[in-house]
């Protein structure tokens, strides 16, 4: 079918139904589904990842520090060092501690932040989910109505097409049975 528009077909409704069916209804659920893998997956899996290192990270200081203070133990046990000494070598090796921890949470405000980001992102994408999938339920309900309606025509063409040929063969056998009682 050629338009004054040029090569491109008409589409009537039956091919618009098709269309939906074949190219907007399955972009739409994977457009969905992505959506739903980020929700259950990656993001589930990448806040475990974080929780994981700065899990790592607490212990690592942790074994740190005993290590210092251990070895400033040793040290004033051996005698190399007083016990002031040590003491306050091990007083500024936890502020140094200190410090480095600072940092680690100073960090942990960047992760904080770029979290409350992604929040945001995942807000906004779970709202453009929904008005996708509104908008594709929309149009499948509309499809379908319109399916239904083609539906029901055809089904009333099928019912008087029957209707019609059992009163044509209703009629031929009311002929052929008055064509014998006349002819006897």
């Amino acid at each position: 079918m050629r338009t004054s528009r040029g090569l491109l077909p008409r589409l009537n409704p039956r091919n618009w139904s098709s269309f939906a069916l074949r190219i907007v209804l399955p972009a739409v659920l994977a457009i969905v589904l992505f959506i739903i893998a980020i929700f259950l997956i990656l993001i589930p899996s990448a806040e475990d990842q974080l929780l994981e290192g700065k899990k790592a990270t607490a212990q690592e200081l942790t074994r740190a520090a005993v290590s210092i203070l251990d070895e400033y133990y040793t040290e004033e046990v051996s005698g190399s060092m007083t016990r002031e000494q040590a003491q306050e070598e091990a007083a500024r090796t936890i502020a140094l501690a200190k410090q480095k921890g600072e940092e680690v949470v100073a960090r942990d405000a960047i992760v904080q932040a770029a979290q409350a980001r992604s929040e945001q992102i995942l807000a906004q994408a779970r709202s453009e989910a929904e008005v996708t999938r509104r908008d594709g339920d929309d149009y499948v309900i509309e499809t379908l109505r319109g399916l239904e309606a083609e539906i029901t025509r055809l089904q009333n063409q099928a019912r008087n097409g029957i209707a019609k040929l059992a009163a044509d063969r209703q009629k031929s056998l009311e002929f052929s049975g008055k064509a014998g009682v006349t002819e006897d």
